[in-house]
């Protein structure tokens, strides 16, 4: 026979440790973010070394909280443009080590969110667009304003279609679809 204690507690510790898929609903960011916050290493710390008996997930989904809690408290006025975090992606720009550096600084406090878009999950604060986009040290380069879809992936224009993927292709149509 199982104590009543033993139920209770193993029934805390399934609701407080979740998995991936509820720490992203819980943070309210894509698989791909999620796969850049965990590479960066942010994730790190709400994984524990050693998880109760009886758990499925590994997100201490406590910890998670304090998390955007943490980062919702360090929040500022900002002027000028912002960019939300569900935003800042692969769509956003190419370069990966740049956005990883961009989500370890919004987790060291040293990038701040717009005062008025904490209310929600992560994903919908608001951080200042020229302190995400550094020019001088190259932190993050925007991948062009323009682009166009081929079905469901986004192909950037390059160089107003004179450049390398423009002569590979052989151009592009009046209703700017690819031509062969």
């Amino acid at each position: 026979m199982i104590h009543r204690e033993t139920v209770t507690q193993v029934a805390q510790n399934r609701q407080r440790f979740i998995d991936k898929t509820a720490a992203r609903n819980l943070l309210g960011i894509f698989r791909k973010q999620y796969d850049l916050f965990t590479n960066s290493g942010v994730f790190a710390r709400f994984v524990p070394e050693n998880l109760p008996p009886l758990v499925d997930g590994q997100h201490d989904a406590v910890e998670l909280k304090r998390f955007v809690d943490d980062i919702a408290s360090n929040s500022a006025a900002l002027e000028g443009q912002t960019v939300a975090l569900q935003e800042l992606n692969l769509r956003f720009t190419t370069d990966t080590s740049g956005l990883m550096k961009v989500f370890c600084r919004i987790a060291d406090g040293r990038l701040r969110p717009a005062s008025c878009s904490t209310g929600g999950c992560l994903a919908d604060f608001q951080f200042s667009s020229a302190e995400v986009i550094v020019e001088d040290r190259a932190e993050i380069e925007p991948a062009p304003a323009e682009s166009f879809e081929i079905g469901e992936v986004g192909l950037p224009e390059l160089v107003d279609g004179c450049g390398l993927v423009f002569e590979l292709i052989g151009g592009f149509d009046d209703k700017r679809r690819l031509g062969w």
